[in-house]
């Protein structure tokens, strides 16, 4: 008995991707600067996560929910969260202080400017992760910048060491849980891209750490409706697959529901993508493509 296959239209479904990249990324460059006589909450951030009060009326929006506390994780970045699954995090795997010694690698905060300008500013520093060699050193100076009104998010990268020739993958990004999957940065440290992430375990990051002195920002930008958002593509159902025309990348993934990559289909830019399912077992899939730098995805169940 042939399989049926039903294609959602929900809004939540068709063209997800595109309707959800709701940060724009910037990169620019400026002098690092350690935070002057900031908090520092080092006594916690390495056994606990510290709970930061942000300044009264500062209450900053975060994929357009609003907080007035984040907390702080020494090995994790901010959460947004009391559970810890939204967070803006940086770098490639679990940090440890200097020679074991809070000390040496505080974290703390502080809040600059004035109203309607504030900047809450937190501050890793001297943050240490294990290398394959002793004689290695990997170490790196990172701040947050949070800011008041346009409620951007600032990645602001300092001094670092990283001599391990086995470090080529660093995590740069945000993590909202309810509008998984999570953003993160893309390409080169040099010339960064915001891509969403579609299968965690299959993306690498980046294969460089962001050098002394680049910054990075993540700047909301309005969320358009599926009626704002044309598709420049055809997308038609057929009896046991699917049928794609438009300006597609060359390669197309099929994804069932955990995220696992189940196919990938080749394909010729402007040129008809005609597929048939075989041997898929029910579900439901998303099948996803790029063009022009944007994601865009279809999900179908097969019954």
């Amino acid at each position: 008995m042939k399989k049926l296959v039903l294609f959602l239209t929900c809004i939540s479904c068709t063209g997800v991707f595109a309707q959800q990249l709701e940060y724009a990324l910037t990169k620019s460059t400026s002098t690092y600067s350690e935070l002057t006589s900031p908090t520092d909450i080092t006594t916690k951030a390495w056994t606990d996560v510290h709970n930061l009060r942000l300044p009264p009326g500062f209450n900053f929006k975060y994929f357009g929910k609003r907080y007035d506390t984040v907390r702080i994780s020494a090995t994790s970045g901010i959460w947004f969260s009391r559970a810890g699954d939204d967070i803006a995090f940086f770098g490639t795997e679990n940090y440890f202080p200097q020679n074991n010694n809070n000390a040496m690698s505080p974290v703390s905060y502080i809040a600059t400017g004035i109203t309607p300008d504030r900047i809450v500013k937190i501050q890793f520093k001297n943050f240490r992760a294990q290398t394959s060699d002793p004689t290695d050193e990997y170490t790196v100076n990172n701040q947050i910048w949070l800011y008041e009104t346009t409620n951007a998010i600032e990645f602001h990268f300092g001094p670092n060491t990283i001599t391990d020739p086995n470090k080529t993958e660093f995590f740069i990004g945000i993590i909202d849980s309810d509008n998984s999957p999570y953003l993160a940065i893309d390409s080169t440290a040099a010339a960064p891209k915001l891509v969403r992430v579609i299968n965690a375990g299959t993306f690498d990051g980046i294969p460089t750490h962001p050098v002394n002195g680049q910054v990075y920002t993540l700047t909301p930008t309005p969320k358009a409706s599926v009626n704002q958002l044309p598709k420049p593509y055809s997308f038609y159902q057929l009896e046991n697959g699917f049928q794609l025309m438009g300006e597609t990348p060359g390669s197309v993934g099929i994804y069932d529901l955990s995220g696992k990559l189940v196919e990938i289909i080749s394909n010729e830019p402007g040129q008809l993508l005609k597929h048939e399912f075989k041997d898929m077992a029910p579900g439901i899939y998303t099948i996803n493509f790029r063009i022009n730098d944007v994601d865009f995805i279809e999900k179908i169940i097969i019954r």
